[in-house]
C-alpha cells in the first residue's frame, strides 16, 4: 500500500463496468475478503472484470502490492447480495494455494 495513513492504493485501475456509481446513501459497515483463486496481479484481475459481471474495491496480489479497482465511494459487485454491496468493502486477494484453497 502506497500510503496506510491516507488509503492510498499501490497502483489505481478504476473499472467503469461491473460496479455501480455511489452507495445509494448507505454507510459502509463492514469489510468482506474474498480470494480470486488465482495468483492474479492488478492489471489481470482488472481484465477479468471487464468481461466477468463481479468486482471489488481493492486487490492484494501475492507480492502485497494493492491495487484499487472501485472507489469506496462507489459499489462493487462482489458478495451476490445487493444491500451486503451497498454497505461493504470488498478485498479480493490472490490465492496461491492448491484446491482446497486456504
Amino acid at each position: 500500500m502506497k500510503s496506510w495513513e491516507n488509503l492510498e492504493a499501490d497502483e489505481n485501475l478504476i473499472l467503469s463496468t461491473h460496479m455501480t456509481k455511489g452507495r445509494q446513501g448507505c454507510k459502509i459497515d463492514k469489510i468482506v475478503v474474498h480470494h480470486n483463486a488465482s495468483n492474479l496481479t492488478a492489471r489481470q484481475i482488472y481484465d477479468v472484470w471487464q468481461t466477468r459481471e463481479a468486482s471489488a474495491h481493492y486487490q492484494v496480489a501475492a507480492d502485497g502490492r494493492v491495487s484499487q479497482h472501485v472507489w469506496d465511494t462507489d459499489t462493487a459487485w462482489h458478495t451476490g447480495d445487493w444491500p451486503s454491496n451497498l454497505t461493504s468493502i470488498g478485498v479480493e486477494h490472490a490465492d496461491i494455494s492448491a484446491d482446497p484453497w486456504m
